[in-house]
């Protein structure tokens, strides 16, 4: 990436990462990210761009994750709570497989 507007970038000299980014996200993964989305924005995404885009998937994923979890949960009790699942003979779906391959 050009240094475009005064933007920084992964190869001007004085880019540093800040400390945070430097800590969850690799030269490569920002690299990726801006070559990814700059094709779809039909324009080069700068560095700070792509950082701000990582950390926006992080935090959804934290509210997502946790979301997802409790929904699994949820039907996995309501199929071991289903005549014939083994939930009467305590052989219900273990934890970690997927209840619906069963």
């Amino acid at each position: 990436m050009r240094k475009k507007n005064g933007e920084r970038t992964m190869e001007s000299v004085e880019y540093q990462l800040p400390n945070d980014a430097s800590q969850y996200y690799s030269p490569d993964m920002i690299a990726e990210t801006q070559r990814v989305w700059s094709k779809q924005y039909g324009r080069e995404i700068s560095t700070d761009e792509a950082i701000e885009m990582l950390r926006n998937v992080k935090a959804l994923a934290r509210v997502l994750l946790p979301l997802a979890e409790a929904e699994i949960a949820e039907r996995k009790k309501v199929q071991n709570s289903k005549p014939g699942c083994g939930a009467e003979t305590g052989k219900g779906i273990p934890d970690g497989e997927d209840f619906n391959k069963v």
